[in-house]
């Protein structure tokens, strides 16, 4: 049933939740909604409660943003957890949500028995990144919304995914579609302002996941590596013909590690 939060800090949010259980939430990234995660729900939702939130100004967080921040959406976070009663959970965090979750860690860190960057990483955007983000951002400000949009979920996908899942790749391109111009500036901005949070992972003392791709064109893998060992506990995940969806490109080995994950955190008393 869906569900929408009224924070304190003005927004709303929806959410959606499902199964029963230890409890995770499921953070979708730039340019997507909740529904992203499909394939993700049907087999977590068998073993726990499993929150999806649409970020505002996505999917059935209908408002259009203006602007917003990465921590302001951690604060609605910490009240959803909060108005659902639910002392503790796992973070799985794709790409932008993985940044958000790497701030709720560094705020709220009592909440977490783990988190999980799927396609994502602790460090702040290089020079070049900024650039990129400030030019698509004038990009859409002109009007090129749409092709801005193909242009940057194609680049999601594997040489191999691009030829044999097209349906889902249009699929996820109808649902940026939906997202306004405004709202897609606000979280673009959003992420030039964010920090680099890599530091944070010397200080936690929870499992960490990581899940990468080999052909992930938005962030090196060989890079990202490099995090693993500021983790106390770590798991990693490195998927060979994979981009930056792992969601719809492998959803079985994708399924499997986050199964696994927070099986073990939870099922073993892993903290």
């Amino acid at each position: 049933m869906l569900q929408t939060l009224k924070a304190s800090n003005g927004y709303e949010m929806s959410y959606q939740k499902i199964g029963s259980g230890d409890s995770i939430i499921l953070l979708h990234g730039f340019g997507e909604d909740s529904t992203i995660w499909e394939y993700q729900v049907d087999v977590l939702k068998q073993k726990f409660t499993v929150l999806i939130p649409d970020l505002p100004g996505c999917g059935q967080s209908k408002e259009e943003i203006q602007t917003i921040s990465l921590h302001s959406i951690s604060i609605m976070l910490k009240e959803l957890l909060d108005k659902e009663s639910i002392k503790q959970t796992i973070l799985f965090g794709h790409s932008m949500g993985g940044y958000i979750a790497m701030d709720f860690a560094k705020n709220f860190a009592s909440y977490l028995k783990g988190i999980s960057l799927v396609f994502s990483n602790a460090y702040a955007d290089s020079d070049d990144k900024k650039d990129r983000r400030k030019k698509s951002i004038h990009l859409i400000e002109q009007g090129g919304k749409e092709a801005f949009l193909h242009a940057m979920i194609l680049n999601l996908y594997s040489e191999r995914s691009k030829k044999e899942i097209k349906l889902l790749i249009q699929q996820h391109l109808t649902i940026a579609k939906q997202i306004s111009s405004n709202t897609l500036i606000a979280y673009y901005n959003a992420m030039l302002q964010r920090q680099d949070n890599s530091y944070i992972l010397n200080d936690l003392q929870i499992p960490v996941q990581f899940i990468l791709g080999k052909e992930d064109s938005t962030f090196d893998y060989k890079y990202a590596l490099k995090q693993i060992p500021l983790c106390s506990q770590s798991d990693v995940h490195l998927l060979n013909e994979v981009g930056h969806t792992g969601m719809y490109e492998r959803p079985d080995l994708l399924n499997n590690a986050l199964l696994d994950f927070a099986s073990r955190i939870y099922l073993n008393n892993i903290h």
